[in-house]
Parts: C-alpha cells; sequence; structure tokens
C-alpha cells in the first residue's frame, strides 16, 4: 500500500475514467482510493525498479503549507516498507 498525505488546503481531484484504476492493466497497481487526508494506492506486486503514482490536486486555500511524507508498506508485515521526504508548498492567490 501507498499511503500519499494530503496538504491541508488541498483537495484530490477524483478520477472516474477506468473507475480508479481497474480495467486499466498497463498501471503497476490495482487500486486508487481518495479519501479527505490522503490518497491510497494498492498494489498486488511492487516489481523492482521506479514507479510513478500521479494524481491532481486542486489548491483551494492560499498559504504555505507542510506535506507528510508518503509511506509505502506491506499490509500483512508492516515491518517492510519505507517513506519520501517531507515537502513544502506555496499557494499564491491570483488576482
Amino acid at each position: 500500500m501507498l499511503d500519499c498525505p494530503m496538504p491541508s488546503g488541498f483537495e484530490a481531484v477524483r478520477e472516474y475514467w477506468g473507475h480508479h484504476g481497474w480495467g486499466r492493466w498497463n498501471y503497476w497497481y490495482s487500486r486508487k482510493e481518495f479519501r479527505d487526508q490522503k490518497v491510497s494506492i494498492a498494489m498486488t506486486t511492487l516489481w523492482r525498479g521506479q514507479h510513478v503514482a500521479t494524481y491532481r490536486m486542486r489548491a483551494e486555500t492560499p498559504g504555505s503549507f507542510h506535506v507528510l511524507p508518503s509511506q509505502v508498506f506491506n499490509m500483512y508485515h508492516p515491518e517492510i516498507g519505507g517513506n519520501s521526504e517531507e515537502f513544502r508548498v506555496k499557494v499564491v492567490d491570483k488576482q
């Protein structure tokens, strides 16, 4: 499982085409779930190498935000896993 926390003031843009990954066999994951505070990506097998997860977020509030690290873990053996670095994002209101 890959959990990607959402920064405060952001909303995930839900994907409806392809039912969140079902039936799209060219992806390395099996399902994306959009929650209020995170996007979770489930996978049955994670092959060796680099994998990129993409989704869209919409900024709803201007300001500076701190984003917690993403975490990847084995659901049945949670001691196996890793995490990304944290990052910061600044949103400015265009007028």
